[in-house]
């Protein structure tokens, strides 16, 4: 199982009573960590493992792992007296990712910004001066004019030359980058239960509009949010249902993505 130390364990944080270290996996192989302790045991240098307050947290492409270890062991834990109360008990984290947009989806997107143009030359004019159009960096698509549909061009690179004349740039496209990084928030909602068959009934189908109960500074609304990943997974003694939602700020295309029935 790849893992990888986060946090020595020796120089772990303590917080008055409490240690807390934290370490580094693969994901879904968080609950494979929490099972090499035994809970409410005593560990020499750290103090008697906290099952109940250890945990595990999704991140982007790995899990973090929280071992909690106390100076005294947990008598509720361990006094026999059945179930914990965490049934249902829900947790929210978020993370931020980027995905690379065509320049052609922003709002107030212009042609010439990734796009060059080019004027033709009729043979035997090939020295004439450019002229620019008035329409140039003012449109927002490369549909040209009628009257001016056989002297100009947009592309990204020289339009081949004809028995005509030739084409010759003019304007060079106004931006370097043809996309633009665009933030993609995600929220990872954990819930935790006994059953395994009530976790299952938790379950989201993946692809589809739901909001987070949580949805912090961004709209809340379900056509903001897609459901990326919902998993089922071990954690300690629980059970727990992992969701990640996916935040855009435009909102998902709902001819593409449905909303939850």
């Amino acid at each position: 199982m790849p893992v990888w130390k986060v946090e020595q364990p020796e120089s772990g944080a303590r917080n008055g009573s409490s240690l807390e270290i934290v370490y580094g996996c693969m994901r879904g192989d968080g609950a494979s960590i929490l099972n090499e302790y035994a809970d409410n045991a005593y560990y020499e240098g750290k103090g008697y493992f906290q099952l109940d307050s250890s945990r595990v947290v999704p991140a982007v492409g790995f899990d973090k792992v929280y071992l909690t270890f106390t100076r005294e062991k947990n008598s509720d834990a361990s006094g026999g007296s059945g179930d914990h109360d965490t049934e249902g008990v829900t947790e929210y984290n978020a993370t931020t990712a980027t995905m690379d947009k065509p320049l052609e989806t922003v709002e107030d997107y212009m042609t010439d910004w990734n796009y060059d143009l080019y004027e033709h030359f009729d043979k035997g004019h090939e020295e004439d001066e450019a002229s620019l159009p008035v329409w140039w960096g003012a449109v927002s698509d490369r549909i040209i004019p009628k009257s001016d549909r056989k002297k100009y061009q947009w592309a990204q690179q020289k339009p081949p030359d004809d028995s005509e004349g030739i084409w010759r740039l003019i304007a060079q496209r106004t931006k370097k980058a043809e996309a633009y990084l665009y933030p993609a928030p995600v929220i990872t909602e954990t819930v935790y239960f006994h059953s395994r068959e009530n976790a299952f009934a938790r379950l989201t189908a993946v692809g589809k509009l739901k909001a987070p109960g949580y949805t912090g500074p961004y709209n809340s609304s379900a056509e903001f949010w897609l459901v990326t990943n919902s998993t089922v997974q071990k954690i300690g003694r629980y059970w727990a249902v992992v969701t990640d939602y996916t935040y855009a700020d435009g909102g998902w295309d709902e001819d593409l993505y449905q909303k939850e029935s």
